[in-house]
């Protein structure tokens, strides 16, 4: 996990939420986010706010514009690895940007729901082994649980980004998509030399006249 990355998010929101984990022997583990998500800090002492800033290298200036919080986990959020009733998501294989968000959408059994792209950013150097999984809180939210291997690596809350607007502008881009293609479908057929896919400011697919 790239700690710098979980930083940066709190830094551009203005928010650093630090959390405590206490196991049943004892041992603290912190997580810390923007309020939106949370990843674990493991190898790293016990963190109190001025600890936090110093190692992050938040400056006095920008510590004075920041929302900082530091409680326990709150109660209902499972992080363990394991959970009975978490139902695996399904990466889509597509961002939609709207009002100013970079969304992912997730498809799991029973639903859907939209995550922010950026809260992967600290989890990029594990995408290979990255899965995501919903879960749901004791008051029936849902939530989302990345797991590298077997392990929790953070937890991002989804994004309530269905409404009538966003749904007809999806059903819109579908049926314009859909037109495109039959439109390509009813072409002639490309040559070898062409990429299908790609136009080109020379009018061909790949570059030759």
């Amino acid at each position: 996990m790239k700690l710098k990355k979980v930083a940066a998010l709190c830094s551009s929101a203005n928010a650093f939420c630090l959390f405590d984990r206490i196991d049943g022997d004892g041992v603290v583990t912190q997580w810390l986010g923007d309020g939106c998500c949370a990843f674990p800090l493991h190898g790293l002492p016990v963190l109190s706010e001025p600890e936090l800033y110093r190692m992050f290298d938040v400056s006095e200036k920008k510590q004075d514009k920041i929302y900082f919080n530091h409680s326990a986990l709150p109660e209902g959020l499972n992080v363990e690895d394991w959970c009975r009733s978490e139902v695996r998501a399904e990466d889509m294989d597509v961002t939609i940007s709207s009002g100013g968000k970079v969304l992912m959408p997730l498809r799991f059994p029973g639903g859907l729901l939209f995550i922010q792209s950026k809260y992967l950013g600290p989890l990029e150097d594990q995408m290979d082994f990255l899965e995501l999984y919903v879960r749901r809180s004791d008051s029936g939210g849902r939530y989302v649980v990345a797991k590298t291997g077997m392990l929790v690596a953070g937890v991002i809350f989804p994004v309530q980004a269905v409404n009538e607007g966003f749904c007809d502008k999806l059903e819109e881009l579908a049926s314009m998509t859909r037109r495109e293609l039959d439109k390509h479908l009813a072409a002639p057929p490309v040559t070898e030399e062409e990429d299908e896919n790609q136009e080109n400011v020379f009018g061909g697919g790949d570059g030759e006249t």
